[in-house]
């Protein structure tokens, strides 16, 4: 049986996935949007909190850290390579634009010594713990 020239299958097939590869591309891709998140790790050791986020492509004078009622923020913005202009480009996949994170801190994080450092895209803050927080080993005495 000869099969029809028009297949609504594969018309569907087709808007099915286009509309996959359009909810799977950042909106943030695009100049101008809302913005972006860095992916971040955040891990504890004995004496801090310590998050990590990617950001490359992101100028260390464009990151902005604050610390305030048991809140640390983290903003920025990744701008467009200046040298290209926007209707050079074929295809966008990187993200670009302002970006902003916020983490509630535990009760343990001593707020008033927060650091930070940057380095080969990947900002790195250090939450050190309060002198409480930190444990200790308590030595059993015998009678």
């Amino acid at each position: 049986m000869p099969r029809d020239l028009w297949d609504p299958t594969s018309v569907l097939s087709n808007i099915r996935r286009e509309l996959d590869r359009f909810l799977e591309e950042p909106y943030a891709s695009v100049p101008g949007q809302q913005g972006w998140s860095p992916p971040v790790d955040i891990f504890e050791t004995e004496q801090s909190l310590v998050i990590r986020a990617e950001l490359p492509g992101v100028q260390q004078k464009d990151i902005e850290i604050t610390v305030q009622d048991g809140t640390l923020a983290l903003k920025g913005k990744k701008d467009l390579s200046p040298d290209v202009r926007r209707e050079q480009y074929h295809r966008m996949e990187r993200t670009y634009g302002p970006f902003q994170r916020s983490f509630a801190l535990p009760p343990n994080v001593n707020q008033e010594k927060v650091s930070a450092k940057f380095a080969g895209g990947v900002l790195e803050i250090t939450l050190p713990k309060s002198e409480k927080a930190i444990s200790h080993q308590v030595r059993v005495e015998t009678q």
